[in-house]
């Protein structure tokens, strides 16, 4: 006999983060720093562990869970930083990993962090906005998330629209073959915990 389980998030993913890094190059033009290769790793963790979930004797219907493979363009992300009294902010066009830019944003992310003074680490806050504004200029469709800016991937935290109680994770992977590299790749995997 199968039950239908939904299973906390805290048991997938500890609640780690990673935000990606700028810097001025011998050019004077900002650009990305390379993402450490144990981030991509911690991300092909999550990506096994989520299969692996998937695959066990729990009936995994989905209806409660989503997996999102997004993209976002290096050169879009670094035009979006600002400086702060505190920190930095950024806001930049979200795509699906396998869209063509041309067809438009999916959505966008912002975020603001607050340096630790003292130290090199950095505490933010982000949001996804999905779809168009509403009639006010309001998004209805948005995603929270947050953590430390050298962690391993990003806890979702919270939601409001079709995302209302999404919890999980956001981590960055690999750019694989046929992937521009000029692009930053990541996935969001999220469950409501809502029941509709």
């Amino acid at each position: 006999m199968k039950f239908s389980t939904f299973i906390p998030l805290s048991l997938i993913a500890p609640a780690v983060a990673f935000r990606p890094e700028l810097y001025t190059d011998e050019n004077g033009e900002r650009k990305l720093k390379a993402i450490p290769e144990h981030i991509f790793e911690r991300g092909r963790e999550l990506d096994e562990e989520r299969r692996r979930l998937q695959n066990s004797d729990y009936e995994w219907t989905e209806k409660y869970c989503v997996t999102y493979q997004l993209k976002a363009l290096g050169s879009e992300i670094t035009a979006s930083e600002r400086n702060t009294t505190v920190g930095t902010t950024l806001a930049f066009p979200l795509y699906f990993a396998e869209q063509n830019i041309t067809e438009g944003p999916i959505g966008y992310f912002s975020d603001a962090t607050t340096n630790l003074a003292g130290t090199d680490e950095c505490l933010f806050t982000g949001s996804f906005v999905f779809g168009p504004a509403n009639e006010e200029g309001f998004w209805d469709d948005q995603v929270t998330l947050g953590g430390t800016c050298k962690g391993k991937e990003n806890a979702i935290t919270g939601g409001s629209g079709v995302f209302e109680c999404a919890k999980g994770y956001e981590y960055f992977t690999d750019a694989v073959g046929g992937m521009d590299p000029d692009f930053l790749y990541f996935t969001a995997f999220y469950c409501t915990g809502c029941k509709f």
